[in-house]
Parts: C-alpha cells; sequence; structure tokens
C-alpha cells in the first residue's frame, strides 16, 4: 500500500511531525554520507490510526 505525502497531512499532529522528521532525516545524512563514516542509520515511526505517534533515530558507528 502506498501512501502519498498528501493523504499524510490529513491529521493536525501529522505535518508538525513531518517537519521534525525531515529536519531529523537531514542530519542524519549529514552525519553519515560523509567519507570515514562506516556504520548504520537509522529513522523509525510508530504510527498509529494514520497519526504519527513519536520517532525515533539513531546513528551507529562502527570502529575500524
Amino acid at each position: 500500500m502506498t501512501t502519498t505525502h498528501a493523504s499524510l497531512a490529513n491529521t493536525d499532529t501529522n505535518p508538525a511531525k513531518l517537519r521534525q522528521i525531515e529536519a531529523t532525516f537531514r542530519a542524519l545524512l549529514a552525519d553519515g554520507l560523509q567519507r570515514g563514516f562506516f556504520g548504520n542509520l537509522a529513522l523509525e515511526l510508530s504510527v498509529q490510526d494514520g497519526v504519527i505517534q513519536h520517532f525515533r533515530h539513531r546513528t551507529e558507528r562502527i570502529e575500524k
């Protein structure tokens, strides 16, 4: 099932959360997409009944 960005904005909560998630995603990419980074980047959303409840993010570095 595919959901468009427009339908995500149908609740009062989602637009604010989406702005936070987009900013966090950009920050994760800025940290990870650079030379010398080895590891994992994760962004996890918790959604109930079409409403974003919260999200988690993490950066895991592998030491070589």
